[in-house]
């Protein structure tokens, strides 16, 4: 924070950048902050995925709950195996997000900010379809036990909620929280190409 302080101390005190000094100080502070922000999103992410695969492993392998068929561990073991890869997803994330240095001129700044989202929009294009489509198959696997011998209305109620809430998931919470992360991503992308324009 201290090398932001004296950046923007230099681009004030430089009087044929004096236009552009306010514009560039108040976005590399929203910046920072949305920079923050994603960092602690995929901080939470990573807790969240390790303490979710932790959980299920220790539900299904050291609890005194014993699953009848192969076909449910092989169920259990692909849920721990995708929130587990989840979870290095995020720190790769993380570290790309990390490694944007806005003690740079603005068009390396710009450069930095325009290569993350370029990554994070193939990253969420690839991963989460393919994040959704084996966490359900997973659990249809593991339903396939768990749901075994049980009435066929409670199963069709069961799954009709199941899949509503999957949907609501996928086409309303993810993408709106996507959403959100691309205004914020290209308000300051907008912005600085603005300023580097300028130049």
């Amino acid at each position: 924070m201290k090398d932001f302080e004296s950046l923007k101390e230099i681009w004030q005190q430089a009087p044929e950048a004096s236009s552009a000094v306010p514009n560039f100080a108040k976005l590399t502070e929203k910046a920072i902050d949305s920079k923050s922000k994603l960092l602690k999103a995929q901080v939470r992410g990573i807790i969240t995925m390790i303490t979710t695969g932790l959980f299920i492993s220790w539900l299904s392998f050291f609890s005194k709950i014993k699953f009848q068929q192969t076909l449910t561990y092989i169920a259990v073991s692909m849920m721990i195996a995708i929130v587990l890869i989840q979870a290095v997803l995020n720190y790769f994330t993380y570290k790309k997000i990390k490694a944007i240095d806005e003690i740079q001129d603005p068009a390396t700044y710009l450069g930095q900010w325009e290569s993350y989202y370029q990554f994070r929009k193939k990253q969420l294009g690839l991963n989460l379809p393919i994040y959704y489509i084996f966490l359900n198959l997973s659990f249809g696997l593991y339903f396939i036990e768990i749901l075994s011998g049980r009435p066929i209305a409670g199963i069709v109620i069961f799954m009709a909620i199941y899949i509503a809430w999957m949907l609501f998931a996928y086409f309303y919470l993810g993408k709106r929280s996507i959403a959100k992360e691309e205004k914020r991503i290209m308000e300051i992308i907008n912005g600085l190409r603005q300023i580097v324009k300028q130049f």
